[in-house]
């Protein structure tokens, strides 16, 4: 669920976030490229009959791809990590400043309990949502598009397919974006 107070929120780390976006594109199109080059190896291999020599160079970009991959993974889990801790930190600050602003009369009228459940347990579960849910939003988009990129000089009626019906997708889909 998008909503707009966490995306305003979101937008002061938008760096980090805009970080895991990247890398999250760029390991699609890393897979992209391993499944490229996997389907070389066995085209090679398979039906051209060719060597493991043949082949080796292939499978030492595969490798690169993969290690490359889980480099980037690695990185955008910390980029994202990184802007949930900015936004949980700033948002526990706000929350503390706000009730000692308003002073030991309206802590009184609270029960405590409940104040440290939604300072503690509240702010830590919106790690989800900056770490996962929002750079996801928005790979989303992007990553259909390029695999579009990718499909259409291949073969342009599973381009159409893919074209015609990706845009049903959010309607088949359980989670309610609004």
């Amino acid at each position: 669920m998008i909503d707009k107070r966490l995306m305003k929120e979101g937008k002061r780390v938008s760096a980090y976030l805009g970080t895991s976006v990247i890398l999250g594109i760029a390991i699609a199109f890393l897979a992209v490229a391993q499944a490229y080059y996997v389907s070389q190896v066995i085209d090679r291999v398979f039906l051209e009959k060719n060597s493991l020599v043949e082949v080796w160079s292939f499978l030492l970009i595969i490798l690169g791809i993969i290690f490359t991959r889980a480099v980037f993974m690695f990185l955008q889990e910390v980029s994202a990590k990184e802007a949930a801790i900015r936004v949980k930190s700033d948002l526990r600050e706000r929350f503390i400043d706000k009730i000692l602003a308003l002073g030991p009369l309206f802590v009184r009228g609270e029960r405590e309990g409940e104040l440290i459940n939604t300072a503690i347990e509240g702010i830590e579960n919106l790690d989800e949502y900056f770490t996962r849910f929002l750079p996801q939003l928005v790979m989303a988009v992007f990553i259909p598009i390029m695999i579009l990129f990718f499909v259409f000089p291949i073969d342009v009626t599973s381009g159409l397919i893919l074209l015609l019906t990706g845009p049903l997708i959010p309607f088949t889909s359980p989670v309610k974006l609004l």
